[in-house]
């Protein structure tokens, strides 16, 4: 493994009120996106605190890497030493654009020019809310992570997550189950993830890895992740690449997060270190409570401000 101090951050944006990429997308929309409603791709205007965030609670950053179809806030110093702004065309193979699927945009981080070993990858609508150490999130060079396992319960009006069953699929055509719990049983059972540890006892006799838990924010990698599983499932990936928009086929980032906890290259951190407020549901104005109460608090590190109909 390459060992070095520096860490960088991934941050994949789209501004979706810009008429030209908005042109764009529809000239290529003859499938349907499994999730295709205007929540996915409406900016906020609250990117300005994304990276003051960053700045307050994270100086300790090698660079930012800003991910972009091509447009930026007004606002941005894209000059800024520590911010390099990547356009899709910049990393993203050229078969493979234009492109309109989250899972093209990141199964391709590695390839981005200059990326660090050691990369946290945020979305926008995850946040940093305390200032944390390097160590939050790589401990002797290795990316912290919660390893609970967790069953997948498909629906079908949620086809989006059979990329969940997929991605699992990966993993059991790779690793086997009970080898990779045995040879790492400390970090699997570690106590500090406290209730998640209840989802990994119940589903223990398994067979195969039933999935696993994911929570959706700010998530630690090794770039030599990516390549290893390019080179171990690269027709499935370059398959999922080529579709312009997400698909029920489809792989996603996730492959690689739960490919590192299944080769035991991370290390283990507490369960209660982030939070995740799903907005746009039945109970919207209490979900926007909570979140107001939770950041104002600055106890836990990592949030998720989910974006919904």
């Amino acid at each position: 493994m390459v060992t070095n101090d520096k860490i960088d951050v991934i941050l994949a944006w789209v501004d979706g009120s810009d008429e030209k990429w908005r042109m764009e997308k529809e000239k290529y929309r003859t499938v349907q996106d499994i999730n295709s409603s205007d929540a996915r791709y409406r900016d906020w205007n609250n990117l300005q605190y994304w990276f003051r965030s960053i700045e307050k609670n994270m100086p300790w950053i090698n660079r930012i890497h800003f991910v972009t179809w091509g447009h930026y806030p007004d606002w941005l110093n894209i000059n800024n030493p520590k911010l390099n702004v990547v356009n899709h065309r910049d990393y993203i193979p050229e078969e493979y654009l234009p492109t309109f699927s989250s899972h093209t945009i990141e199964l391709n981080f590695h390839r981005i020019n200059g990326l660090e070993e050691k990369f946290i990858y945020f979305n926008d609508d995850t946040f940093i809310n305390k200032k944390v150490t390097s160590d939050f999130f790589f401990k002797n060079g290795l990316p912290c992570d919660t390893a609970a396992l967790n069953v997948h319960c498909y629906a079908l009006s949620r086809p989006i997550q059979l990329i969940s069953i997929r991605d699992v699929g990966v993993i059991n055509e790779h690793f086997d189950f009970k080898k990779c719990i045995k040879d790492n049983a400390r970090k699997w059972f570690y106590l500090g993830y406290r209730s998640k540890l209840l989802r990994t006892f119940a589903v223990m006799n398994s067979p195969r890895f039933p999935g696993f838990y994911i929570n959706h924010v700010p998530q630690s990698y090794l770039k030599s992740t990516f390549f290893e599983v390019w080179k171990a499932e690269e027709q499935l990936l370059d398959e999922t690449c080529r579709h312009k928009f997400r698909e029920i086929t489809d792989v996603n980032q996730w492959v690689m997060k739960e490919w590192q906890i299944a080769e035991g290259k991370f290390s283990p951190r507490k369960a209660t270190s982030s939070s995740v407020f799903h907005l746009g549901e039945n109970d919207s104005r209490v979900v926007a409570q909570k979140a107001v109460k939770c950041i104002s608090r600055h106890k836990i590190p990592l949030l998720c401000i989910n974006d919904a109909d």
